[in-house]
């Protein structure tokens, strides 16, 4: 009951949000910040895009490795995709923790070249 009474004040707080554009000393800032997030959506896309692009990567390369070895992606949850979706969007966060299986495996050093690619690109 509370995870749904959050998710309530979550949205009501974003209609609060959107009633500021009545007022004219918000509805400057409110229309900004619309604009704003209007011109980032080629980026957006752009940057899922290579998100997608190095998650299929490590995940393919991650089937490489033997059960007792580290994997080159954190297992969230039970999908693979999902958790290499998850490790993928953390490196472009900047959290590098999941450094620990770049260490083991076939293709340690290809690995080493896509973490560097994708830190740079993402």
């Amino acid at each position: 009951m509370r995870t749904a009474g959050a998710l309530v004040i979550f949205l009501k707080w974003m209609k609060f949000f959107y009633w500021g554009k009545l007022f004219k000393t918000s509805a400057y800032f409110i229309v900004q910040l619309y604009e704003t997030v209007s011109a980032m959506k080629g980026f957006i896309f752009l940057l899922f895009i290579c998100i997608i692009a190095f998650t299929n990567f490590f995940m393919i390369i991650a089937k490489n490795k033997r059960e007792e070895e580290a994997g080159y992606v954190t297992n969230f949850v039970e999908n693979n995709f999902v958790s290499a979706l998850l490790s993928i969007y953390l490196l472009s966060l900047g959290e590098f923790a999941e450094l620990d299986g770049y260490t083991e495996g076939h293709d340690r050093q290809l690995a080493w070249v896509m973490f560097v690619l994708g830190t740079l690109i993402i």
